[in-house]
């Protein structure tokens, strides 16, 4: 309770995507990011909720663009982390590598492997290179034989060398299968690869986010966005180790720019850089006078044993006119429901 979206204070919509195997076990595909905007008009309607304040992350954010884009006079506000108006080719083809190891799976009976494949691949996706260099050792674990100093492969098969991030990969592909269905996962990632919006059907004081490290949604590809989308978009870019997961991990960051774009963040300066710092000080600056606002100096950066984190690594800084969110919820205040119905 608290926090940028408090549930305490507003009320929080959000919905299970489309995509899978309904009761009758035929498969619900393609469904588009235009479908699930229409699916969650479909939610708003039955919850008498007219008009909303919309924040999507990801593929939410993408649902968020084709809600707009369909319903505009619905949107109050619109925050957008790590999505655009259009996916990235090499996204896709690494999208499409792992559809073609669940459908592999599935062809050879062994679909959960398959499922639990394609989720370690696109683990890979969803972090960044230097995460990775600052988290895993490249040694051997002990159960696993290394290469002979000839720098031939070992070829013992009941000892195959074992590495710290494989063993990393491995369990969050059988976490993700035990939770997830083949169907689904193929559903929702062609939808992710199908989805296209019109940037010009942004709405007004759109806020968009981008990390400096996501490869899936690079920042030049939200930054094309913004401009296409002219002065009814921002672009705030994170730098962050996390990737597109940065979203999900640089909390504090995120927090402080849902709060400043919602409204719920403290006028007084003082007020702000008490609850985050500089960084959040900085944001308040840049919704006051972006055309002003300087980006901030760079932090240095430690290695591991080092004394900060990777959690107190989050800043960001403006791009003239643009902005970006994350994970499609809908929100509408509860003190605003008679002004929205």
């Amino acid at each position: 309770m608290g926090e940028a979206l408090d549930p305490l204070r507003r009320r929080l919509v959000g919905i299970d995507f489309l995509g899978g195997e309904p009761d009758d076990g035929a498969a619900l595909r393609p469904v588009t990011t235009h479908d699930q905007a229409r699916a969650v008009a479909a939610v708003l309607d039955a919850a008498g909720i007219r008009r909303a304040d919309f924040v999507g992350a990801s593929y939410g954010g993408m649902v968020a663009l084709a809600f707009a884009e369909h319903f505009p006079e619905r949107v109050l506000r619109l925050t957008v982390l790590c999505a655009a108006h259009r996916t990235h080719p090499m996204a896709t083809a690494l999208r499409s590598l792992q559809r073609s190891a669940v459908r592999l799976g599935a062809a050879s009976g062994r679909s959960r492997e398959g499922l639990s494949l394609a989720r370690a691949l696109a683990m890979t996706t969803y972090r960044s290179a230097e995460e990775f260099e600052e988290r895993f050792s490249t040694l051997p674990l002990p159960g696993g034989r290394p290469p002979n100093p000839a720098g031939r492969a070992a070829t013992a098969p009941d000892h195959p060398a074992r590495f710290p991030v494989e063993e990393y990969l491995d369990a969050r592909g059988a976490d993700f299968a035990r939770r997830f269905d083949a169907e689904r996962f193929l559903s929702l990632s062609e939808s992710i690869d199908l989805h296209q919006t019109d940037p010009r059907a942004v709405p007004p004081d759109t806020l968009l986010v981008s990390a400096d490290s996501d490869t899936l949604v690079p920042p030049w590809l939200v930054e094309r966005l913004a401009q296409r989308a002219g002065s009814r978009a921002r672009h705030v870019t994170l730098e962050s180790p996390f990737g597109h997961d940065a979203f999900l991990k640089e909390t504090e960051v995120v927090s402080a720019l849902i709060r400043a774009e919602l409204g719920t963040v403290q006028a007084e300066a003082g007020a702000a850089e008490r609850e985050l710092g500089a960084a959040h000080a900085y944001l308040a600056a840049v919704h006051a006078e972006p055309d002003a606002a300087q980006r901030e100096p760079e932090a240095p950066r430690t290695r591991p044993g080092e004394e900060e984190s990777h959690a107190g690594r989050g800043r960001f800084h403006a791009e003239p006119w643009h902005t970006e969110i994350d994970e499609c919820s809908k929100y509408a205040e509860p003190g605003r429901q008679e002004a929205l119905q």
